[in-house]
C-alpha cells in the first residue's frame, strides 16, 4: 500500500512562470532606473526596510522611487548589474517571495521581496534588504 497521490495543482507552474515575470521586471527596473516598470510591480502601499549603523530604516516606496529616478539608466550606459535570484516561493495562490542579489552600481544588495496576488498579477509588498558595502 502506497500513500495517496498527491493532487497536483496545474496552475502552480503558471502561478510560478507569473511570479518569476515579476521578478524579472523588478530587476529590469533596477537596471534602467525605471520607475515606471518598478511602480508596476511594487504596490503602493509597499514598504522598504533595512537596519544601518543599527537602526532600522523604514522607507515609503514614494522617496524609494525618488532615489531610483535619479540613478542613470544602467543598462543604456552599457553597465553591468549582475543579479543572482536564490529562492522564489509560491506560499498560497495569493502569496509569494523571492530572495535575490542584486547589483545596483556600486552596491550590492540582499533582497527579500514579499509579493501578494492582486487581480492575477504578483506585486511586491515589502522589501527587505541588506546593503554590502
Amino acid at each position: 500500500m502506497g500513500r495517496p497521490a498527491i493532487p497536483v495543482d496545474e496552475s502552480a507552474a503558471g502561478d510560478m512562470d507569473a511570479l518569476r515575470a515579476s521578478v524579472d521586471a523588478y530587476v529590469e527596473g533596477l537596471r534602467r532606473s525605471d520607475v515606471a516598470l518598478l511602480s508596476e510591480v511594487f504596490l503602493p502601499q509597499a514598504r522598504l526596510s533595512a537596519v544601518a549603523a543599527g537602526s532600522v530604516l523604514d522607507i515609503p516606496l514614494p522617496a524609494w522611487l525618488d532615489r531610483v529616478r535619479a540613478r542613470p539608466d544602467f543598462a543604456a550606459r552599457g553597465i553591468d548589474c549582475p543579479h543572482e535570484i536564490h529562492q522564489i516561493d509560491l506560499g498560497s495562490p495569493a502569496t509569494g517571495f523571492a530572495r535575490l542579489t542584486t547589483t545596483v552600481p556600486p552596491a550590492r544588495f540582499l533582497d527579500y521581496l514579499s509579493f501578494l496576488r492582486i487581480d492575477g498579477r504578483w506585486r511586491i509588498i515589502a522589501k527587505v534588504y541588506h546593503r554590502f558595502d
